[in-house]
């Protein structure tokens, strides 16, 4: 912290502070946004493939002895270009698509659904689209929305959390003068800095609903470009590291 020691404007001082101590935060802030506006946009886009998938006309009926989940191939006519077409146009039109995934339509649908429906995107295929494939499709096509909407519901909670932790420890900030906490205020400072770590540590060791990600699997997901994987307990660090508690 010699950056902060050699300067002898306490406004100065305490405004570098609040920058190092909050910087973590912000950011963090930031990222969590960013992803939830990009799996929003792709909720989005699946929900509008099932919808385009619902409209097109489907070959032959539905046959009584393929099962859920399976899909039958063995047609010899092809009716399936228009589904190419609707998942450039919704799943890949999204406009992180390039940044984040890359990937061509039958690579994307195979991560999405699996191979037996990606093959139905595929140019190559002589499936007959039937009733049956486009029931599956819709289905496969909802549930992925679903699950980036459940996941949206975790991303609005971690900024919340964030949001909410931050106002926490600009409140701790605006109480100090200088880089020396008062007398006055010493035991209400360790209290109200502890109170920020129990409220965060009971955040981080909650159970998410999305069940294929724990929180601490989030933060390391969301902050993996960062020093830091928990913003949180990295500005509480920066404070204590940045003032003096006089005993």
């Amino acid at each position: 912290m010699a950056e902060l020691e050699s300067h002898h404007d306490p406004r100065q001082h305490l405004s570098i502070l609040r920058h190092h101590v909050l910087g973590p935060v912000l950011r963090a802030e930031t990222l969590t946004e960013r992803v939830r506006n990009e799996v929003a946009s792709e909720r989005d886009a699946f929900d509008a493939f099932a919808d385009r998938v619902a409209a097109t006309t489907a070959d032959s009926p539905r046959p009584p002895a393929l099962m859920a989940g399976s899909v039958d191939t063995s047609g010899t006519s092809s009716a399936t270009a228009p589904l190419r077409e609707a998942y450039e146009a919704t799943v890949m039109a999204v406009q992180h698509y390039d940044d984040v995934y890359d990937e061509s339509v039958e690579e994307n649908a195979r991560a999405e659904f699996g191979p037996d429906l990606a093959s139905l995107l595929s140019p190559e295929t002589s499936t007959t689209f039937t009733r049956s494939h486009r029931e599956l499709l819709v289905a496969a096509a909802e549930k992925r929305a679903r699950d980036r909407d459940e996941f949206c519901d975790r991303l609005d909670s971690e900024l919340h959390s964030l949001r909410s932790r931050r106002h926490d420890v600009t409140t701790i900030l605006d109480n100090l003068d200088t880089s020396i906490v008062p007398a006055w205020y010493r035991d209400q400072f360790e209290e109200e800095v502890r109170q920020v770590l129990r409220t965060r540590q009971s955040t981080l060791g909650s159970q998410s609903s999305v069940s294929y990600i724990d929180e601490h699997s989030l933060c390391a997901y969301l902050y993996a470009e960062e020093s830091w994987t928990y913003p949180i307990l990295t500005a509480v660090a920066r404070l204590l590291d940045s003032i003096s508690v006089p005993e």
